[in-house]
């Protein structure tokens, strides 16, 4: 989980990532990236989380929630690699909605009956993303996991997202974990 520490260390990723936040736009981490990342950013206050259970003892007691993933507002979070495809499918669904979910996990030949692509909240926000597909930024590490990286990647762009892929290395090169 060394990815998650050097994504925390990239001001320009802290300074892009807040702004979202501030603008009540959509922003979103998995793994250790929730309670290595984004809390000591500050992006956490009042919002319900979720994180890999080796780093959940680091979030906020009051806040944190044992589920895949979880949506609080602009915030989306989830677990780990094994919850890769559900983040990707929450971030698709508020982008694009529902029924876009719900078709790229149908053709990715994922299961969605009897289980919700995402997890919603009451008092949920509803986006528009206008008549421009939105940008999606997706930031990568030295120790990145690759299944996540993919996977969002992978998800997003059938969704129609415009999907950007940045190091915050100052190397060509990403060593994945």
């Amino acid at each position: 989980m060394p990815g998650s520490a050097r994504l925390r260390d990239c001001d320009v990723l802290r300074r892009i990532t807040c702004k979202q936040a501030e603008e009540n736009r959509l922003y979103g981490a998995i793994n250790a990236a929730p309670a290595v990342t984004l809390l000591p950013w500050g992006l956490l206050k009042r919002k319900k989380v979720t994180c890999h259970p080796a780093f959940f003892h680091k979030l906020p007691t009051f806040w944190a929630v044992k589920t895949n993933i979880q949506v609080s507002k602009a915030l989306t979070t989830s677990r780990g690699p094994g919850t890769a495809y559900m983040f990707a499918l929450a971030l698709a669904e508020q982008l694009f909605g529902e029924s876009v979910a719900r078709e790229v996990a149908e053709f990715l030949l994922m299961r969605t009956d009897g289980d919700n692509v995402s997890k919603k909240e009451f008092n949920e926000i509803e986006w528009s993303v206008g008549h421009h597909p939105p940008t999606v930024l997706i930031p990568i590490a030295h120790g990145s996991e690759e299944i996540e990286v993919v996977t969002l990647i992978d998800i997003l762009r059938r969704a129609k997202a415009n999907v950007i892929v940045a190091s915050v290395e100052k190397t060509l090169g990403v060593m994945a974990s």
